[in-house]
């Protein structure tokens, strides 16, 4: 198997590195911190066609599944990397989600627009679960700890209309078209597609400790609906999608802080020699790049096993992974720079917000470890059918 990088790959991580340098994206937040406007990127990653990067337009499949999610870490590990908001994780869910019906009537125009980028997609995070044999999803209401109800799908047929709530939704704004996970007259999961200006919706958006990401509460009040023709597994498709660009976004977290730690400890001197000549400094940064190295490896397992019963067991092994890599990095990066690490003129504490504000997204990391368990698990018992037949 080869787990290399192809060309188009590593160039298109090298033309996001210059782009997004080009915007000094940590100026953006700095300024933002004193009462700016937070920076928001989506216009750039439709400039240089970001939003189609997860999929295929192959004229025969109507769009593979998932085929650019190797491209897809490496643009986010450079979003990372510039602490970027562009919205595109929740809008790479909602193609992961649509990507085996991109042929059905409902689909296929919202499909090509999503693709082009003319459409921005947002997911509205639900946890995937399973009760009495049918999938089920529960709205990632509270950071962490995922309790709430789905909304409510009311009306049969195509045209529906949905009544509830979910909070902590990344990347979401008032043009976007959102999927919306409900909860059908039988209980079980489906997904509808409501549009963010739609009579019956209220989207209350807001930034505060960390201004590079973006989240913000929907409440649905009877609004109008379309019934989509996706299932459970498209659903856990989007979300364990969206787990692993959050992953990778936090490896960028890491490299990034990494980089900066270690040439602090080049450069800066102490009782006559550079500081990183000593443990204490040394252990700290050489546990980060394990943790980092640890987690890319991860992110590679996620791409070879899309498509296999593994893909969502490496997803959320890569965000439990990532997360605590994140904040280890950003605090290993801020004592190696001592006094200095923590004034307000250094980018060491916007990668900290970045980090603790990040992690709380989809559940975090007990989400995250949770599914590991289940999955775990699961895989286990297919195993052993399968050895018992």
């Amino acid at each position: 198997m080869n787990l290399e990088f192809t060309n188009e790959e590593k160039e298109l991580a090298r033309v996001a590195r210059k782009a997004l340098a080009g915007r000094d994206t940590l100026a953006s937040a700095r300024a933002a911190l004193d009462g700016d406007a937070p920076p928001d990127l989506w216009e750039l990653a439709v400039q240089l066609g970001w939003p189609g990067v997860l999929v295929t337009s192959d004229e025969e499949t109507g769009g593979t599944l998932l085929p650019g999610l190797a491209a897809a870490m490496l643009l986010h590990i450079e979003c990372g990397r510039a602490l970027a908001s562009t919205g595109l994780p929740g809008h790479a869910a909602v193609l992961a989600a649509f990507a085996r019906h991109a042929r059905h009537d409902t689909v296929t125009a919202l499909w090509e627009e999503l693709v082009a980028g003319t459409a921005r997609g947002v997911f509205l995070p639900a946890v995937p679960g399973s009760r009495d044999g049918h999938p089920t999803m529960q709205v990632d209401e509270r950071p962490c700890a995922p309790r709430g109800e789905l909304p409510a799908a009311a009306g049969a047929g195509r045209d529906i209309e949905v009544t509830g709530r979910a909070a902590m939704v990344p990347g979401v704004t008032e043009d976007a078209t959102l999927l919306v996970p409900v909860r059908c007259a039988d209980g079980t999961a489906g997904a509808a597609l409501v549009d963010g200006q739609a009579s019956g919706v209220k989207i209350t958006t807001g930034r505060r400790y960390d201004m590079t990401t973006s989240t913000g509460s929907v409440d649905f009040e009877a609004a109008p609906a379309t019934m989509l023709p996706l299932t459970g597994g498209d659903l856990r498709r989007a979300w364990d999608v969206m787990q692993v660009l959050l992953s990778a976004e936090a490896l960028g977290v890491c490299e990034a802080t990494l980089d900066m730690g270690v040439d602090y400890a080049k450069r800066r001197r102490a009782f006559g020699r550079p500081i990183g000549t000593f443990q204490a400094i040394k252990h700290q940064l050489t546990d980060v790049y394990r943790q980092a190295e640890n987690v890319r490896s991860l992110l590679c397992f996620s791409a070879v096993s899309a498509g296999t019963d593994e893909f969502s067991l490496a997803c959320s092994c890569a965000r439990l992974a990532a997360d605590r890599a994140a904040e280890s990095a950003t605090r290993a990066c801020l004592a190696v720079h001592g006094a200095i690490g923590v004034t307000w003129e250094h980018d060491a504490h916007l990668y900290f917000r970045r980090a603790e504000s990040a992690r709380l997204l989809l559940g975090g990391q007990e989400v995250a470890a949770g599914h590991i368990v289940g999955e775990s698990h699961r895989l286990a018992i297919a195993a052993e059918s399968r050895e018992g037949t």
